[in-house]
């Protein structure tokens, strides 16, 4: 067994994988995989956010780990996570596309927002919204992403702190071995969708890093 924190620490928090795809067609594993490495690695909590749908996973107990479903939206300026939505939004503008997901009573995270900063620089792109970050009124930021670089995660913490937001943590999984590289933890006890929306909002939420994986 991988034991992601001491015993003691793990005994009071949940452990919560906010930012995994399974069924994108970037993928690369099926949905018994992502349960057996979810199992092994002791999570408590996984929430698929597929790119721009809304996967039909059955949102229930499988052995000890709790499923929900989210999404990963591609704004025009960048990629946003969405909690606490259930129907799609296409991609339009990051600021339309929060306004989308705080109709249907949702949260938006600007997922991965510094990835590629040294090759594209600050501006927004395609998939992630760098400075973008301070036109939009997000409910949190991932400021650890287990596909991006120590400094990428670096400057998404630095503008959280900032902006004063929720700081999350998600490993990105596309396939085996990639799962839980980066959490999300809470002493909050999560057992619905909207327990973990609540915690966001609240900021009862902290980016941890699985033991042993380094980022470059």
């Amino acid at each position: 067994m991988i034991n992601v924190f001491n015993r003691l620490e793990k005994i009071n928090v949940m452990l919560v994988d906010p930012h995994v795809h399974v069924y994108s067609p970037c993928a690369k594993w099926t949905f018994k995989q992502l349960i057996r490495e979810a199992d092994i690695k002791e999570l408590d909590v996984i929430i698929i956010t597929d790119h721009d749908r809304i996967s039909k996973v059955p949102i229930e107990i499988h052995g000890n780990v709790k499923i929900f479903v989210g999404v990963e939206i591609s704004s025009k300026d960048g990629h946003v996570l969405a909690y606490g939505v259930s129907e799609e939004i296409p991609p339009l503008s990051t600021q339309e596309v929060m306004e989308k997901i705080h109709e249907q009573g949702g949260i938006a995270i600007a997922a991965h927002p510094f990835r590629n900063f040294e090759r594209e620089g600050l501006q927004s792109s395609p998939c992630s919204i760098k400075e973008g970050i301070f036109d939009v009124h997000f409910d949190g930021i991932e400021t650890m992403n287990g596909l991006n670089t120590a400094r990428e995660n670096e400057l998404a913490r630095k503008n959280a702190e900032i902006l004063n937001l929720s700081k999350l943590g998600g490993s990105d999984a596309h396939q085996e071995g990639q799962l839980g590289n980066a959490l999300t933890i809470t002493k909050n006890e999560i057992n619905v969708l909207d327990d973990f929306i609540a915690a966001v909002r609240k900021k009862l939420v902290k980016p941890r890093q699985l033991s042993g994986v380094k980022f470059t």
